[in-house]
């Protein structure tokens, strides 16, 4: 099919079953896609300004300061005598000690910090793989929490955003993160729906800690090599850009539409995604039709893993290596269980989206990390556009086919742990040698990653690998399906 004969999104979605021929869902659909058109398509781009060091806020900039010190005069008090009395450590182990000092410092830095802090905290959860392993550890190990906002506040937030037309919310909500959180609630026409909320002050927290944190890093990251190595500047700029479009509810919206249908159209089973309700869209405020569940953390030992990870492998690879887009964001509380137990998904703040070129690269990159084709991995970081000038090519080729977990029979012969683990090496190697993916490919690369997180919920005994094999072998056709 050209891109001439493809159909418009109205189309899409009066002819789609999800869309359920509603002529006021297809018109919304379009007015949410040409009003965010400016600023879907120029977000890497905001994420990298905002990710620059500048001009610092200076409310924002005096709490990060308090925090920093705070989690500077905690880890001097409670860990510092015992890093000394534990054979010298920082004078013995001075690199070693200094990474466990920076998890530490900054897991409380954002515990500190609050709610922001907290948004930090989870996309750094979120980010296995990509950020320093011993800090996505710490976070684990000692997660960051806020509570949620009083239920008065959102039901007042409704009030202002929706003039009074959504009946009081459910006090407790549905599932939450530090940006915003789901309730349900009533309409005014009796029906029932779901109301997500944004935190009320959270978005000029969050746009101002990245600019600090920026900006704090900076000369760190070019002065001492235990913190470039962890290349906080990057994950600086992708969590930027992940906040940019949370933070706009209006996003959400739109972004159930795509998923949607890009499910529809492959055919991916056991997913649910509730649609929006036209007229109810705005940048603090979206309402969904309630498709019932209740939250993923506590029912995920009660699932089907076979059933609840070919809908989650669906929602991300299959969406994204078919169809272009994906779900970037998976995390329990954007999850719910059904009474069928199929997955519902409660929240889609981040959509990634890849242009054909990185579609295609992401696909050949796949095939040729699993085949152990070093030269075919660099020729996929290539057409992605991920290759630099200071690029050495065959000197990549060379590091990548010299890295031992990269063998195909090292990988495999480790089961699924091993692929993921070749997976986190090949990324680093990549990244040695001055590769620069962009934030969609980084982002699809971390899916994959949680995948196995999730999926550990689930069964601790299953493989994300044995689930993306088989979408390997039939990929091709999807391919030549979607082409046609």
């Amino acid at each position: 099919m050209t891109s001439t004969q493809l159909p418009s999104l109205a189309q899409r979605v009066r002819e789609s079953e999800w869309g359920g021929g509603s002529q006021a869902l297809a018109a919304a659909a379009v007015h949410w896609e040409d009003t965010l058109f400016a600023s879907r398509s120029t977000m890497d781009e905001h994420a990298r300004r905002l990710a620059t060091p500048g001009l610092m806020p200076p409310a924002r900039m005096l709490r990060q300061g308090l925090a920093m010190g705070l989690s500077q005069i905690r880890y001097a008090l409670r860990h510092l005598p015992g890093d000394f009395r534990n054979d010298l450590r920082p004078v013995n182990e001075t690199e070693e000690w200094a990474k466990g000092m920076i998890a530490r410092t900054t897991r409380d830095q954002c515990e500190f910090l609050g709610p922001s802090g907290a948004e930090i905290a989870r996309i750094l959860d979120a980010s296995e793989g990509l950020a320093p392993g011993i800090m996505v550890e710490e976070i684990r190990r000692r997660p960051v929490k806020c509570r949620p906002v009083p239920a008065a506040a959102v039901n007042y937030v409704l009030r202002k955003v929706f003039d009074g037309a959504i009946g009081p919310v459910e006090p407790d909500p549905v599932a939450y993160t530090p940006v915003s959180q789901m309730h349900r609630a009533t309409l005014d026409d009796g029906r029932n729906v779901l109301v997500r909320v944004q935190r009320p002050g959270i978005v000029s927290q969050l746009r101002g800690d990245a600019r600090v944190t920026a900006t704090l890093i900076g000369p760190l990251e070019s002065q001492f090599s235990t913190v470039q190595e962890q290349r906080p500047g990057a994950f600086v700029e992708l969590a930027t850009r992940q906040i940019i479009e949370e933070t706009d509810l209006r996003n959400e919206a739109l972004n159930a539409v795509l998923l949607a249908l890009a499910v529809e159209e492959i055919g991916v089973e056991g997913v649910v995604i509730p649609r929006p309700v036209p007229g109810f869209v705005d940048s603090r405020a979206v309402v969904f039709d309630d498709i019932g569940g209740r939250p993923f953390a506590p029912a995920a030992h009660t699932l089907a893993v076979d059933k609840v990870v070919n809908s989650l492998v669906g929602i991300s690879a299959e969406t994204g290596l078919v169809k272009g887009i994906f779900h970037a964001d998976l995390r329990p509380e954007n999850l719910l269980v059904l009474e069928d137990g199929s997955i519902g998904i409660a929240g889609i703040g981040t959509l990634g989206c890849f242009d054909d070129n990185t579609r295609q690269a992401a696909f050949k990159y796949l095939t040729t990390v699993f085949s152990g084709d070093f030269r075919g991995q660099v020729d996929a970081m290539e057409l992605a556009g991920a290759v630099t000038p200071e690029t050495d090519k065959e000197a990549l080729v060379e590091a990548l086919a010299n890295t031992e977990s990269l063998q195909p029979a090292g990988m495999f012969g480790s089961g699924g742990e091993g692929v993921m683990n070749a997976l986190g090496q090949a990324v680093g190697v990549l990244l040695e040698h001055n590769i620069e993916p962009n934030l969609a490919t980084i982002m699809f690369v971390r899916d994959v990653f949680q995948l196995r997180y999730l999926i550990g919920q689930i069964d601790e005994n299953a493989s994300v690998v044995a689930s993306l094999l088989p979408l390997m072998q039939r990929l091709p056709l999807l391919l030549q399906e979607q082409e046609q």
